[in-house]
C-alpha cells in the first residue's frame, strides 16, 4: 500500500485505542493520537535500570546498554569522564610550566606563545625539515645555470627542474627559449614589425628585436649604438584610441601593461620609447621612416612620441596642432582600470 493511501483513513491508537485521524506527517508511522498517550505509553512500558559509569547515579532507559560499551546520565558526566580518563600531566618544553593535555593528543607546549618560540629556535625548513633527504649530497645539489653559467645549490625536489639561479636569470632564459620557437617567431615576425625592421635596415640603425629589459618586459626594437627603443602598437591588441572608445577587457589589461612598461623603461633606462602604430605603419610608411630618423637624430627627443600625432607636409615632418593622447596617457583612465591589476598579475 503506498503512503498516499492512508492520508484521510483512520487509525488506532497505540495507547487509549481509540480511532484518530492523522493529520499531518506520515501516517504509517504515527502511532498515537496525541503527545501526552505518547508520553504514558513510553512510561509504562518496560524500562532498563542503568548505573552511570560515572557519578554512579542510577537512571532508567527504554533499552539495555550494548554489551562492553559505557553508559551515563547526561552528556555532562560523558564529558567528565573522557576527561578523567584520557588526561595527563605534561611539562612545556620552552618555558617548563607544567599542564593538562588529553592522552591521545602530542601536544608538547602550554600555550600557542610557546609553540611560535620553539618554531623560532628551531626553524623546521630547508635541511631541519624532516622530510629533507640528507643522503642527496651538496655535489649532486649544486647545478650550473642554464643562463649565466654560475654554480647554485638547490633544494633536493628541485634537482630535475631548476635550471636558473635567480628570477633574473630565469626571465632571460625563458626569452631566449622561446625566441627559438616558431610560435614565438610567429608572433613577434608580425607585419608591422617587419615594416620596421625593413625601416632601420633602410637607415643603417643597427638593432635587436624582443631586447629584455628586466622585470618581464621586453621591446619590440632596441637601438644598439643609441640605446633607444622603439615599440611596434598593434590597432587591437594595444587599443589604438582612433579605432575603440569602449574597450574590451583584454585591451584594459594591455593598456595597463603598456603603462607600467612605459614607466619602468622610463625610471630605469632613461629613455621616451618611440610608439609606431600599426595603422600609420600600413597606410603612411614615409611618415613613420622620417620619425623615427627625427627620434635617431635628436637621441630619443620629440615633442610626441606616437605616431598618430603627426603628419607629412612638402615631405617634412610636422606636429599636428591637435594632440591625441592615447590610452596609456591618460591618467584618469589608467585609474580607473586599476581593478583589472590582480587578472594582469594572475
Amino acid at each position: 500500500m503506498k503512503i498516499t493511501d492512508l492520508f484521510g483513513k483512520q487509525k488506532k491508537c497505540k495507547n487509549c485505542e481509540q480511532y484518530f485521524t492523522p493529520m499531518s506527517g506520515r501516517p504509517d508511522l504515527i502511532l498515537y493520537c496525541s503527545p501526552k498517550c505518547k508520553k504514558e505509553h513510553e512510561k509504562n512500558t518496560k524500562r532498563y535500570e542503568l548505573k552511570c559509569d560515572n557519578c554512579g547515579k542510577v537512571f532508567y532507559r527504554n533499552s539495555k546498554n550494548k554489551k562492553g560499551k559505557h553508559c551515563f546520565c547526561c552528556n555532562a558526566c560523558v564529558g567528565e569522564y573522557n576527561s578523567k580518563r584520557g588526561s595527563i600531566i605534561k611539562k612545556c618544553e620552552i618555558c617548563g610550566k607544567e599542564f593538562k593535555t588529553r592522552n591521545s593528543t602530542n601536544k608538547r607546549f602550554c600555550s600557542i606563545d610557546c609553540q611560535i618560540e620553539w618554531q623560532r629556535k628551531f626553524p623546521r625548513t630547508g635541511e631541519n625539515h624532516p622530510s629533507y633527504k640528507h643522503d642527496i649530497s651538496i655535489k649532486e645539489r649544486t647545478l650550473i645555470c642554464q643562463c649565466c653559467g654560475k654554480e647554485y645549490r638547490v633544494a633536493p625536489h628541485l634537482i630535475n627542474v631548476s635550471k636558473y639561479c635567480s628570477r633574473k636569470c630565469k626571465h632571460s632564459g625563458m626569452i631566449n627559449e622561446a625566441r627559438t620557437k616558431k610560435t614565438w617567431q610567429e608572433r613577434t615576425n608580425t607585419i608591422p614589425q617587419k615594416i620596421v625592421n625593413d625601416i632601420l635596415n633602410k637607415n643603417n640603425i643597427e638593432f635587436q628585436n624582443e631586447y629584455d629589459c628586466g622585470l618581464y618586459f621586453t621591446v619590440d626594437n632596441y637601438c644598439v649604438d643609441t640605446g633607444l627603443m622603439i615599440e611596434v602598437m598593434g590597432t587591437y591588441w594595444h587599443a589604438d584610441i582612433r579605432e575603440y572608445q569602449d574597450l574590451y577587457e583584454v585591451q584594459k589589461r594591455d593598456v595597463i601593461q603598456d603603462k607600467r612598461k612605459k614607466t619602468y623603461i622610463l625610471n630605469n633606462f632613461n629613455v621616451h620609447i618611440l610608439y609606431l602604430w600599426e595603422k600609420d605603419l600600413k597606410e603612411n610608411v614615409k611618415l613613420c621612416e622620417e620619425l623615427v630618423k627625427e627620434y635617431i637624430k635628436n637621441n630619443g627627443v620629440l615633442k610626441d612620441y606616437n605616431s598618430f600625432n603627426y603628419s607629412l607636409i612638402d615631405n617634412k615632418l610636422s606636429l599636428n596642432h591637435k594632440i591625441i593622447l592615447g590610452y596609456m596617457d591618460l591618467e584618469n583612465d589608467y585609474k580607473n582600470l586599476n581593478h583589472y591589476n590582480k587578472t594582469l598579475n594572475d
